[in-house]
């Protein structure tokens, strides 16, 4: 039994490399998490993400490219390490948890299916076209929506994640900073997507082929 139900995207993905210490993650895992996310990221940025509740999400102007951050995937492996499934919420942090009840899954697998969960929220249960997360999106009965208005935040870019083969499951958490999911708050500017840096800001560049704007440093 998989956490959350899983809905199969096609992603995009990048070469670049990620690299951190030896504590049991894998470099492949952790790619496969940053690849996944900014994958997903660049579909809505390029307003590709199907809605349930408005088609597709609006397009995004100026959606951040994720870098992955050792520093920020030490908290979430302290998170992982306790094997017990619930939010650490660590202060300035966001967070994401994923479980399986299959035992010491690939970590490559686990990173991977997790993604498709959290982002399988919007096709399944929508945010809408005002793209606001509001208390009334948030308290909706029997659906969850907070996994992916995280994932996609404008203003998130450091990523990092843990996967960990506790004694009953496979447990995966993913923290984000700066955080994320800030009540009554827009979860990213709507607009074409950036075509040149100029369209990002003073201190970005544009990717025009993935619609995301690297944040410099």
């Amino acid at each position: 039994v998989l956490v959350p139900l899983l809905v199969l995207l096609a992603v995009s993905v990048d070469a670049n490399s990620v690299r951190c210490g030896n504590n049991g993650m894998t470099d492949e895992a952790r790619q496969k998490f940053l690849d996944m996310h900014n994958g997903y990221r660049s579909q809505v940025a390029k307003g590709q993400a199907k809605d349930a509740l408005s088609g597709n999400a609006p397009k995004a102007a100026k959606m951040k490219k994720m870098v992955y951050d050792c520093g920020v995937e030490s908290t979430a492996m302290q998170n992982a390490k306790k094997c017990v499934f619930t939010h650490s919420h660590m202060k300035g942090l966001g967070e994401n948890i994923w479980m399986t009840t299959a035992r010491e899954m690939d970590k490559v697998k686990s990173a991977e299916q997790a993604s498709q969960g959290w982002f399988s929220e919007l096709a399944e249960y929508g945010v809408g076209p005002e793209n606001k997360l509001t208390m009334q999106l948030w308290n909706r009965p029997n659906t969850q929506i907070g996994h992916y208005t995280q994932m996609v935040w404008q203003d998130t870019y450091k990523l990092g994640c843990y996967v960990e083969w506790c004694s009953s499951m496979t447990y995966g958490v993913c923290q984000y900073s700066p955080q994320g999911n800030m009540m009554n708050s827009i979860i990213y500017e709507k607009g074409n997507p950036c075509t040149q840096d100029s369209d990002c800001g003073s201190n970005a560049r544009c990717t025009a082929d993935k619609a995301l704007c690297i944040v410099h440093g």
